[in-house]
């Protein structure tokens, strides 16, 4: 049977396809389906929520397929330039890890959540990373400013009155090594039912894994066991359909109006970069700022106290060095 044959044409039709054999029957069935096929004016809801929160309490324990894999490293991150440097190359501000020594975020043994023996050759799918946590171990910095950090797959939780939001603070000419500041915390949603039922499907690949576009036409294929065949489930009554009765092509695909797709895909996309602790390591860096919006050649702040122009440019032209040292824990998906 077809799915929708009758709903209202204003109502979205998110059709399936009957298995067949014989291909005129299959191209007959698929030419009725794309008569069928409407625009979307219906508002459809978002996945459950209890999906994602299922399981996420203040009291985090960490699933076995988490804790079984998990990888602690410190990563020495280093700032070297001058203020005026700064100013005039401003990709110095940022610090991250060349594509040809990205396997320093790797394993040989922990390099998935199903790893079953040692290998050669560090692996691990680095845009798939489940993040635990992080803290700052140590700071050394030589540069006579305030200064703010942020870290990727670390939102932060210092402010300044000016709006700000940023991993952490460094003083003037700070020195603490013995750090101990975490700056992202284990998440609740590390026990996510979503990360159970869908483990390594995220944000990143939900329009790339389990969707097949058809060209030049306006609708999807989306593979039975995609996340949002669970969100059009959901709006079944909205949608006026019942997903139990749908039929599968080669017995995987559902054959989905491309409107209704990208739309569900758009919502889930929000909810899982909003809730699931996952982070690319492919993309981690850090950068560092002067507070307040200040740029890089101010004199304020640092030449308060000076009055001689000669001073002053030595000031901004002397070699300034930072060192932060970052605790990551995490486990590939």
């Amino acid at each position: 049977m077809y799915i929708g044959t009758c709903l209202p044409t204003t109502t979205r039709d998110i059709m399936s396809a009957r298995r067949t054999t014989d291909t005129e029957n299959a191209t007959a069935a698929d030419n009725t389906e794309n008569e069928q096929l409407t625009e979307a004016s219906t508002e459809i809801t978002g996945i459950s929520a209890d999906l994602i929160h299922a399981g996420a309490s203040g009291d985090v324990s960490l699933p076995a397929q988490v804790a079984d894999n998990l990888i602690s490293r410190e990563f020495v991150m280093e700032w070297s330039n001058s203020l005026a440097g700064m100013h005039t190359s401003p990709e110095t501000a940022t610090w991250s890890v060349d594509d040809s020594m990205q396997a320093i975020f790797q394993s040989r043994t922990r390099y998935s959540s199903n790893a079953a023996e040692r290998v050669d050759v560090r692996q691990g799918d680095l845009s798939k990373v489940c993040l635990v946590g992080m803290k700052i171990t140590k700071v050394d910095s030589s540069f006579p400013c305030n200064l703010a950090l942020c870290i990727a797959g670390a939102r932060g939780n210092c402010y300044s009155n000016s709006g700000e939001q940023f991993a952490a603070h460094i003083a003037p000419n700070e020195k603490n090594h013995l750090m101990n500041k975490v700056v992202v915390t284990t998440s609740p949603f590390v026990n996510s039912a979503y990360m159970q039922m869908y483990p390594g499907m995220t944000s990143k690949n939900l329009r790339t894994e389990g969707i097949m576009k058809v060209p030049g036409e306006n609708y999807c294929f989306v593979d039975q066991h995609h996340p949002i065949v669970e969100m059009i489930n959901e709006n079944s009554e909205v949608l006026q359909i019942d997903m139990a009765d749908a039929q599968l092509i080669d017995g995987r695909w559902l054959k989905v109006s491309q409107s209704v797709a990208d739309r569900c895909l758009d919502n889930l996309e929000t909810q899982l970069t909003d809730y699931l602790p996952v982070t690319d390591l492919t993309q981690f860096a850090a950068t560092i700022h002067r507070m307040h919006g200040a740029e890089w050649i101010s004199t304020d702040e640092v030449a308060d106290n000076l009055t001689q122009a000669s001073m002053i440019e030595r000031m901004m032209t002397t070699n300034r060095r930072l060192t932060v040292c970052v605790q990551m824990t995490y486990s590939f998906m």
